[in-house]
């Protein structure tokens, strides 16, 4: 099921609520799918539920748009996990109903890396378990396939991870999970027993720490979907839809109810980065429909409660709110209903190149690339922005993007791998329309994984 247009309208009025606006995006062309990212069956030691009880209680019951079963590694054999994935291609019904290869790599006895759930592409991923590989294999491995890894229920003080690690292969982070516990920040209500200080995602995110946010039942009882459900913007129901946009963060978390809610900044949608050339105002608009009247609405920054609303027996709300942009700066959307239920989009995370100090290029293993200087510089006719990089960062799928003086995007010069080694990458001029830019200033954007190095060019007819 997807909610866009008339049908978010449809969902508050059959609970009796007057509802007014439809339902928006930015990216309007896109749909909001809802599905379970860490759930487990029978194959975990600790779980019960068939693999066919699970997709079926998961499609008929829970009525989820997709499905990521993530047994524990340690339970999984090869010849489990190759049944698993067999299930996998069984259940996936394009257009109805999408199935994701994954597991949970399960640190026990615990170690500084915690559990995280393993997400791939296709069925060519392979399975590293705990008693077999350090987490170094893992994430070196990882990284040179099609997958993605998110972590999981971060500050439960029973699983709890070193902090101070970080790669840019965790796309997500559980900010509600593990039967009903609430993860965003120490001494929440809704929170772990086991709650561990400085483990939690406000306190990952105010390291520097890139994540987008899910929501998950970690579901033992064959019952997925039965509690958080993580939301996605995709152009379709299809694999590749639903794992693009897990791996580039354009998702949000919920408590369970599905609740539609829209969080950006000019282009830039939730778990996005926003570059801008200069200090500036940004204004973030959003746009929810809940499930229930809405009591609380409440724009997030550093972890602070930067700007709330209490609506007035409505079920809808939008709004905009602007800020003079810090050097460092991260903001996310809470809502809270009048039953309980919980939704909080993935950050927006703030740059501006005035410190040259982006955000999302922390990392405590240090990015082996770098982006050059353009040349020539003033250019008329084109220009050559230099790039290297490493075998280890050669793994990476990276993008090279233009934007103007104004923060709007001109053109994507480069999407893909590079090998190792030094190469030029070519700007004939033209934006993405095939039109010849204007004279002006040019910011050009290397990402990899979540890093990301800047420079600048000016272009003069």
């Amino acid at each position: 099921m997807h909610f866009s247009g008339n049908l978010a309208r449809a969902a508050a009025l059959i609970i009796g609520i007057a509802v007014s606006a439809p339902w928006t995006t930015v990216r309007s062309q896109q749909k909001v799918y809802f599905g379970e990212l860490h759930t487990h069956s029978a194959f975990s030691s600790d779980a019960i539920g068939d693999l066919d009880s699970v997709y079926i209680r998961a499609r008929r019951d829970a009525k989820v748009d997709f499905l990521c079963v993530t047994d524990h590694d340690h339970s999984l054999t090869e010849k489990l996990w190759e049944i698993q994935k067999e299930y996998v291609q069984r259940y996936y019904v394009p257009g109805k109903f999408v199935t994701l290869f994954g597991y949970e790599w399960t640190a026990y006895p615990i170690t500084k890396y915690g559990h995280m759930t393993v997400i791939y592409r296709d069925g060519t991923g392979l399975l590293y378990r705990t008693i077999d590989h350090t987490a170094e294999d893992l994430f070196r491995d990882v990284q040179k396939a099609d997958a993605l890894i998110n972590v999981a229920h971060p500050d439960n003080g029973l699983y709890a991870s070193d902090t101070s690690f970080y790669s840019p292969i965790q796309r997500n982070i559980e900010v509600y999970g593990n039967y009903n516990q609430r993860f965003e920040f120490f001494g929440n209500p809704g929170g772990s027993p086991n709650q561990l200080q400085g483990h939690s995602v406000i306190d990952r995110l105010n390291r520097g720490r890139i994540f987008g946010f899910t929501g998950a039942s970690d579901d033992h009882s064959g019952r997925p979907g039965s509690r958080g459900l993580t939301a996605v913007f995709a152009d379709s129901l299809t694999r590749d839809q639903i794992f693009d946009a897990v791996r580039n963060r354009k998702v949000y978390a919920t408590t369970g109810a599905r609740i539609l809610l829209s969080f950006e900044c000019d282009e830039t949608m939730m778990g996005g980065v926003l570059y801008r050339p200069t200090s500036n105002y940004f204004t973030f608009r959003f746009d929810i429909t809940g499930t229930d009247y809405l009591t609380k609405v409440e724009v997030v920054k550093n972890g602070s409660v930067f700007r709330q609303w209490s609506p007035k027996e409505a079920a809808e709300f939008a709004s905009a709110v602007t800020d003079r942009d810090t050097a460092r700066a991260y903001y996310y959307l809470r809502v809270t209903q009048r039953n309980g239920h919980m939704a909080w989009s993935s950050p927006i995370f703030v740059n501006v190149d005035r410190t040259d100090r982006l955000i999302n290029s922390v990392d405590s293993n240090e990015m082996t690339f770098r982006i050059g200087n353009s040349y020539p510089n003033p250019f008329n006719a084109g220009a050559v922005i230099p790039v290297s990089i490493t075998e280890q960062m050669s793994q990476e799928l990276m993008s090279i993007d233009l934007y103007n003086i104004a923060g709007q995007h001109v053109r994507q010069l480069l999407r893909g791998r590079l090998s190792p080694g030094s190469h030029n990458i070519h700007w004939d001029a033209k934006g993405s329309d095939g039109r010849t830019a204007p004279s002006g200033v040019y910011y050009y954007v290397l990402r990899i994984g979540s890093a990301v190095r800047t420079g600048k060019m000016t272009l003069v007819k």
